[in-house]
């Protein structure tokens, strides 16, 4: 009996799936198995250290990346602020823009990556959060899957299911700031294991690179110097001088 050509193209798709977990197990085991629930370094390199977590019930990890950017953190969270200059730092962006604010601490955004060939570009529409720790002197930018929100899909790219995470912003110094960005993602569809090992590198590494590259380039020029000077006073305060007796 002939099958129809819908029943191959099913059977072929589960087939591709079966080997790409086999090969996650087989390739992946030693790394994953052994990071179990603590998070574990893959690699070091510019300063920057990028570690990875196994999520229960996904086959793509949790990754994250630490480094030092030297520079205020107000330079820094000017940044990461402007949404369609995301383009110019954030790994593999192609597309980045605000699709609604409702305070400068809450809005929704839509991004687009770029990934290899032959795989298809990847989409995602977030909520963001800002909660500012002025005294503390830190910054957690949180974004969330804005699931349901209505944003027309795009010929072509697949809409991710997930893609949660945060940047934390934290004063370390003078002019010296840490920065964590975690990304927890799942891209859907069928992903190679060789791309998910080079991008679970490659995101948290190249994007913090690359944002200390953009933050010495926009403090030089003073791109953000209206926003600095906005949200400088709030984090350091200036320090009043005491009067001398006349």
């Amino acid at each position: 009996m002939k099958q129809s050509s819908t029943s191959f193209a099913v059977h072929r798709a589960v087939a591709l799936r079966v080997a790409v977990l086999v090969l996650w197990a087989v390739l992946g085991s030693s790394t994953v198995a052994h990071a179990g629930a603590k998070w574990e370094t893959i690699v070091r390199e510019s300063g920057i250290r990028v570690l990875q977590k196994e999520r229960p019930g996904s086959d793509i990890p949790k990754v994250k990346g630490v480094g030092i950017v030297k520079a205020n953190l107000v330079d820094v969270l000017a940044v990461i602020d402007d949404v369609p200059g995301r383009t110019t730092w954030a790994h593999d962006c192609t597309d980045s823009r605000e699709l609604e604010k409702s305070s400068p601490f809450e809005r929704v955004l839509y991004h687009r990556s770029a990934v290899a060939w032959p795989v298809s570009d990847r989409d995602v529409v977030v909520r963001v959060k800002v909660d500012a720790d002025y005294e503390g002197k830190r910054v957690k930018v949180t974004y969330k899957t804005a699931r349901g929100y209505a944003f027309p899909k795009v010929s072509g790219v697949v809409r991710m299911p997930r893609l949660d995470g945060y940047f934390l912003i934290e004063a370390v110094g003078d002019d010296k700031t840490r920065v964590t960005y975690l990304v927890d993602a799942d891209p859907g569809g069928l992903i190679p294991d060789w791309l998910v090992a080079m991008t679970s590198k490659d995101i948290p590494l190249n994007t913090l690179r690359d944002l200390r590259k953009r933050v010495r380039k926009t403090k030089a020029n003073g791109k953000y110097r209206k926003f600095v000077d906005y949200w400088q006073p709030r984090f350091f305060p200036p320090v009043e001088k005491p009067e001398t007796p006349s």
